[in-house]
């Protein structure tokens, strides 16, 4: 018998061996972004937490931001539950905080800031009905605000511990490769925010929400953070408001929905549509001639993007993430579309 050629069996010993690493690391946490400011899921949202085995359900409970009268932090956007979170779920409260918060903040400020955003949290999550062990802080911090934000984090932290609360951050793509820079926040997790890449244009053929181009000049970076990692990927899009070539505003899905229904657009190329009037839809006015280019996520997209990431995360423990639970989107979607974006990890 001929003795068994040595590449094919190295080839063999490698393969044997990447299968095994790949599957002895745990299966992720699964887990939807729910970013409304009412909570009452539908039927089709309730059907798909359930069917896909959803453990985690992060929900923005308010904004921070800067009242321009009273020149001070303050909750905007507070969440009103209409419906109690499934106990069944472990909920992860989200508090977004703009930029300009720390920009304007005085660094005395700070604990005290601190202090109402955790009041805020326990009044809001007694509210819905829950307890949690986890909150989530999603700043996208520059050079000139990372003092005041890791002073932010600080501040809480220990409040959190006492009661064995965990603390995590979102964190951006550009935090993620130039983190020398921008800082690593004290945190216990972050979340690596894997969309919103590109660059916002009026004129840019990539897709800003997730594009391979942009990804790939991040992706490496992802390894080599110093913080452990979880995951979200995008499963949304949004209209891009143009107006003389200059980008107006980001509309959201219902948004999209209404203008759909209105009739008053005409398509110019593809996804991009025309005004043909001038006139206002729930509070934003659209100039004749104005376009919306539409940016989406479609399930092979966000697959791509799954894949893309996946291999760059440490096989621990982690939870992947969907932004976001809406009906308008995961109507499109198949069950099976989903369990090929978790299987991917």
């Amino acid at each position: 018998m001929k003795p068994f050629p040595r590449f094919i069996f190295f080839a063999l010993f490698i393969a044997f061996v990447s299968f095994s690493c790949r599957n002895s690391s745990p299966d992720p946490g699964r887990a939807f972004y729910y970013w409304k400011t009412t909570f009452r899921l539908s039927v089709t949202e309730m059907k798909l937490l359930e069917e896909m085995k959803i453990t985690t359900l992060y929900i923005r409970l308010f904004d921070v931001d800067i009242d321009k009268d009273a020149k001070c932090a303050v909750p905007v956007g507070q969440i009103s539950f209409k419906q109690l979170p499934d106990t069944n779920l472990r909920i992860i409260p989200v508090i977004y905080i703009t930029n300009k918060t720390f920009l304007v903040s005085d660094e005395k400020q700070i604990p005290n800031l601190a202090a109402k955003v955790l009041y805020q949290i326990n009044f809001l999550a007694g509210k819905g009905g829950f307890s949690y062990n986890e909150v989530q802080f999603d700043c996208d911090w520059t050079e000139s605000t990372r003092d005041k934000f890791f002073a932010f984090l600080r501040a809480i932290k220990p409040e959190l511990q006492k009661s064995g609360k965990k603390l995590s951050a979102t964190i951006r793509l550009h935090q993620i490769k130039y983190y020398s820079k921008t800082g690593v926040p004290p945190v216990d997790r972050g979340m690596l925010m894997f969309y919103n890449m590109g660059k916002l244009s009026p004129t840019s053929v990539r897709n800003s929400i997730y594009n391979d181009a942009d990804a790939d000049l991040y992706v490496k970076s992802v390894s080599s953070y110093p913080l452990p990692l979880d995951c979200a990927l995008p499963v949304f899009g949004w209209g891009i408001q143009i107006r003389y070539n200059r980008i107006i505003k980001l509309l959201n899905e219902t948004m999209l929905a209404d203008l759909a229904a209105c009739g008053r657009f005409n398509h110019v190329v593809k996804n991009s549509f025309i005004a043909n009037e001038s006139f206002f839809l729930h509070g934003t006015y659209f100039m004749k001639n104005d376009i919306v280019k539409l940016e989406t996520t479609e399930p092979a997209l966000c697959l791509k993007a799954a894949d893309k990431v996946a291999g760059y995360l440490a096989p621990a423990q982690r939870t992947v993430a969907l932004f976001d639970l809406d009906s308008l989107t995961i109507s499109g979607w198949e069950g099976n579309e989903f369990e090929k974006i978790f299987n991917s990890f």
